[in-house]
């Protein structure tokens, strides 16, 4: 466990590292109103997770390696290696966004068969505001369609909004939030991959020879 450049680095989840920003804390707190809310921070933070997971889980889907994942304050980043199509970096944009919808959904059907909680500060109540007010929120924010934000991606299933877009950044390779350079040993299938990429070349290396070898030395000119 370190700290460098304003991330502490605090475990692997599925041999997958996760850093947690300073900023996290102080959003977490700020969306919950500046109070002693550590239910609701709790609450919060699993939003934030749930968010990311779903990322990464359509990025394994869309061919991506998941390198990482990032927590800080406006949210979470997952890093990736590998290309995807832009209708797959669409998909992954939309993925944390729609798992807080269905988590939403599912507070909303259980709030409509026990009643809302009559207690303010209780548990449950806690975590009905977290799963809708903040919810609500915090997917607001990340549909924002602004540079880093999953709002920047995710509106390129608008026509005029892809055109902009694309005129705007000239190339579509500057997406930022899902496709990074790799920093860690490659993982147990991507070795498999490599291997099996050197051995189809040394193959055709040794057809080629084998090829050759099998003609015989070129015929000698005897006419003089």
């Amino acid at each position: 466990m370190h700290v460098a450049d304003g991330y502490l680095s605090a475990g692997r989840y599925r041999d997958v590292p996760l850093r947690w920003h300073w900023s996290l804390p102080v959003a977490l707190v700020g969306l919950n109103g500046l109070a002693f809310r550590p239910v609701a921070w709790l609450a919060t933070l699993a939003l934030v997770l749930l968010h990311e997971a779903a990322h990464a889980a359509v990025g394994r889907q869309e061919g991506l390696f998941v390198v990482g994942v990032d927590l800080k304050g406006l949210g979470g980043e997952p890093r990736f290696v590998g290309e995807a199509p832009l209708t797959g970096r669409v998909r992954v944009a939309w993925a944390g966004v729609l798992a807080q919808a269905m988590a939403l959904l599912v507070v909303l059907g259980i709030v409509a068969v026990l009643g809302e909680p009559t207690d303010e500060g209780s548990v449950w109540a806690e975590l009905v505001d977290v799963y809708t007010r903040t919810n609500l929120w915090m997917m607001g924010l990340s549909l924002l369609p602004l540079r880093g934000f999953d709002g920047e991606i995710a509106w390129l299933v608008i026509p005029r909004y892809r055109a902009w877009w694309t005129a705007r950044r000239a190339f579509v390779r500057t997406f930022r939030i899902h496709v990074v350079e790799r920093h860690e040993p490659p993982t147990a299938r991507e070795r498999v991959r490599i291997l099996r990429d050197i051995d189809d070349q040394i193959q055709a290396v040794a057809d080629a020879h084998n090829s050759r070898a099998m003609k015989g030395p070129p015929e000698r000119d005897t006419s003089e």
